[in-house]
C-alpha cells in the first residue's frame, strides 16, 4: 500500500536528518539550521506548484491552518535540533514516541475519531519499545531518562501531537492535498524565519553560519523536504480513515529505530545489543498499525 511504503520513506530520511545534523552542524545555531531546513525545502518543493492544479481548496482554512503548524512546529524543531546536538540521540529521540498518544487525544478533540483497538496496541508496543531503548541508553550514558534531551523531545511531542492532526485538516478539509500543503508550509515556514535570520541582532552571525555551512545546510534540506512531502502523501493516500495521520505518523516513529541504529555505528555508542528486544517491539507495534489500517 502506497501510504505504508510513503511513511517508511519519511522515517528514514527523517532519522537520516538528525544524524546529518549530529555529525555535520553541531556547531551551527539550531535557528539556522530550522531556518534551512524550510528555505531549501521551499525552492526544492517550489517547481510542483506549476504542475500541480489545485481545485476547490478552501484558502481561508489552508492559510490559517498553514500558519498555525508553520509556527508551532519552527518551536518543536528548534528544540528537536537543540536536543540533538547536545544529547546523545539514542537517549533521547525515543521520547518523541509519545506523539501518537497526544495525537490520539488531539484527533478525538477535533475530529471526534479514535483510532481503533488494534491500531491502540500497535501503539501501545511502539512507544514501549522506544521508551526502553530511552532507559537503556540513558543508562549506558549515564544520563537521566526523564532529563536533558528526553524532555526536551517529550515537549517536542506534546507539539507535534497538534500539528500532525491539524495537516490533516489542510489537507483534507481545506481539500489542498499531500503535495500543495508542502509548497504553501515550506514556504511560508521560511517567511516566518526570515525576519528574524536577516534583521534581528544576530542576523550577521547567522548568515555567516548559512555560509560556511551551505553545503551541509542543502543537504539535511533535501532530508527535510523529502521527509516532510511523503509524510503528508502518506495521510492524502490514507485518506479513506478517520484517523489516519494516527496511522501515518505511528509508522514514521521508525525513524527512532533507524536514528538508534545509525547512531550506534556511527558515534560509537555503548549497548546496541541491548537495543534489539526493545527495537523488535517497535517494529512489531508498527506491523500491527498497518495491519490495523
Amino acid at each position: 500500500m502506497q501510504w505504508i511504503s510513503l511513511s517508511l520513506i519519511a522515517a528514514f530520511f527523517y532519522a537520516l536528518r538528525y544524524i546529518f545534523v549530529k555529525k555535520y552542524l553541531s556547531q551551527a545555531s539550531s535557528l539556522v539550521i530550522t531556518f534551512s531546513v524550510r528555505f531549501f525545502g521551499a525552492l526544492l518543493i517550489a517547481p510542483l506548484a506549476f504542475v500541480i492544479q489545485a481545485r476547490d481548496v478552501n484558502a481561508g482554512l489552508l492559510m490559517t491552518t498553514v500558519l498555525a503548524t508553520s509556527v508551532l512546529t519552527a518551536v518543536s524543531s528548534v528544540i528537536q535540533f537543540y536536543s540533538v546536538k547536545n544529547y546523545d540521540i539514542s537517549s533521547s529521540l525515543p521520547f518523541l514516541s509519545f506523539v501518537p498518544f497526544f495525537m490520539a487525544f488531539w484527533v478525538y478533540i477535533i475530529h471526534g475519531a479514535l483510532p481503533g483497538k488494534y491500531c491502540i496496541i500497535g501503539i501501545l508496543l511502539l512507544c514501549s519499545g522506544a521508551y526502553i531503548i530511552g532507559r537503556q541508553n540513558a543508562g549506558h550514558t549515564k544520563q537521566p531518562a526523564a532529563g536533558g534531551g528526553a524532555a526536551l523531545f517529550f515537549v517536542s511531542a506534546l507539539i507535534l501531537g497538534l500539528t500532525t492532526v491539524l495537516d490533516k485538516t489542510a489537507i483534507e478539509s481545506a481539500g489542498a492535498g499531500g503535495v500543495i500543503y508542502s509548497i504553501c508550509w515550506n514556504a511560508f515556514s521560511a517567511l516566518i524565519f526570515s525576519p528574524l535570520f536577516f534583521a534581528g541582532k544576530n542576523s550577521n552571525l547567522y548568515i555567516s553560519q548559512f555560509k560556511s555551512h551551505f553545503r551541509h545546510l542543502f543537504i539535511q534540506g533535501v532530508f527535510g523536504i523529502t521527509a516532510f512531502a511523503a509524510q503528508m502523501l502518506a495521510v492524502e493516500y490514507c485518506r479513506n480513515s478517520a484517523s489516519n495521520v494516527v496511522y501515518v505518523k505511528s509508522l514514521t516513529m521508525l525513524q527512532i529505530f533507524f536514528a538508534v541504529c545509525i547512531s550506534s555505528v556511527i558515534f560509537a555508542e555503548r549497548g546496541a545489543s541491548d537495543r534489539i528486544p526493545a527495537s523488535a517491539l517497535m517494529i512489531a507495534g508498527a506491523a500491527v498499525i498497518a495491519a490495523a489500517k
